[in-house]
C-alpha cells in the first residue's frame, strides 16, 4: 500500500505542474503520460544495461513481444490507477492538497529529483551502450 501512496503522491506532484500551466486542460492525462515516459526510459535503460553487460542483443520494434508486453502492462496500470476510477485520483490529490506546505515543497523537489534520476540514467545506459557497440 505504500507503494501505490507513493506512486499517486508522484503523479499529484506531476499532475499540479500541468495545473499550474498556460493550458489547464487535461491535466490527469497529461500528468499519467508523463508518468509513462518515466516508467518505459526506465524499462529501455534497463534493456541496454542488459544488453552491454550481459551481451544480449535484443530486436528492438513494436510486433515484439519485449516491447509491447510491457508497454500494455505500463499503460494498463497507469490507466487504472489514475483515470479508471476518477474519484480515488481525487481523493489522493485532495489528500496531498491537504499536506503541510513545507512536505509538498521537499515532496516536489524530490519528484524532480527522481525525473532527473530517471533521465540522466537512459542518457548514461544509451552512452554504454554506444560504447559496447563500437
Amino acid at each position: 500500500m505504500f507503494l501505490i501512496k507513493l506512486y499517486y503522491y508522484f503523479f499529484y506532484h506531476i499532475y499540479k505542474h500541468y495545473e499550474r500551466g498556460d493550458v489547464v486542460f487535461w491535466s490527469k492525462w497529461k500528468a499519467c503520460l508523463t508518468l509513462m515516459f518515466i516508467e518505459i526510459w526506465s524499462y529501455i535503460s534497463l534493456l541496454s544495461y542488459l544488453s552491454v553487460y550481459k551481451n544480449i542483443k535484443f530486436e528492438l520494434g513494436l510486433t515484439k513481444p519485449i516491447i509491447y508486453i510491457p508497454l500494455a502492462v505500463i499503460f494498463l496500470v497507469n490507466y487504472f490507477l489514475f483515470l479508471y476510477d476518477e474519484s480515488l485520483t481525487e481523493r489522493y490529490l485532495l489528500k496531498f492538497d491537504q499536506l503541510p506546505e513545507r512536505k509538498n515543497v521537499i515532496g516536489k523537489y524530490l519528484v524532480l529529483s527522481v525525473i532527473l534520476l530517471c533521465l540522466g540514467n537512459i542518457l548514461f545506459s544509451f552512452v554504454l551502450l554506444a560504447q559496447s557497440v563500437r
